[in-house]
């Protein structure tokens, strides 16, 4: 698997964002969980790091994880 840059993921978040912030995005997709998903990566992480997170995480869909 390759690495991402910060860049690479700030990037991929304010794609993913649009004109919500991105604790905003993260929020909405924990209340959109659904018990029987499954998940290949955890990612934690601290709240202040929420627009990397996303980033990270939408590079990560995009490549079918």
């Amino acid at each position: 698997m390759a690495f991402f840059t910060k860049s690479e993921a700030r990037a991929a978040a304010a794609g993913a964002r649009g004109s919500r912030t991105a604790q905003t995005v993260l929020r909405e997709g924990m209340e959109n969980y659904k018990q029987h998903e499954k998940f290949d990566i955890f990612l934690s992480h601290s709240i202040d790091d929420s627009d990397l997170v996303l980033g990270v995480m939408t590079l990560l869909q995009k490549q079918g994880l």
